[in-house]
């Protein structure tokens, strides 16, 4: 089996840009590869990354036919200092996710992880 490193496209908020850096730049590892998985196509994306639709695109266009993402998502976001959010943030799950594999004509498998 080959494994490879996974390099997060788009980051979400300040809260992230302040803990993390993008992992691609220009020149380094492709961010957007297909592994064959005991044989079957798959690749990765991350967490907020599955809101938007070119990324699953150019995975579907280069061969993926599963997408997977995982993601520590959670109905609310925290704040940098520590408070949560007053309005919920919107579950893709039950909307874009859905919608990307149906126009991509792939399987995506969204997996969260919550924090509690």
């Amino acid at each position: 089996m080959i494994f490879h490193n996974y390099c997060k496209t788009h980051l979400f908020g300040a809260a992230e840009r302040i803990n993390y850096t993008f992992g691609y730049a220009e020149g380094t590892e492709d961010p957007f590869r297909v592994s064959l998985v005991a044989g079957f196509p798959v690749g990765v994306l991350n967490c907020y990354e599955a809101e938007f639709p070119e990324l699953s695109r150019i995975l579907a266009l280069r061969g993926a036919k599963l997408i997977v993402i995982p993601t520590a998502a959670d109905y609310y976001y925290t704040l940098p200092d520590g408070r949560r959010t007053q309005v919920p943030y919107p579950d893709v799950t039950h909307t874009l996710i859905p919608a990307h594999a149906y126009e991509n004509v792939c399987f995506i498998a969204d997996c969260k992880v919550w924090k509690g």
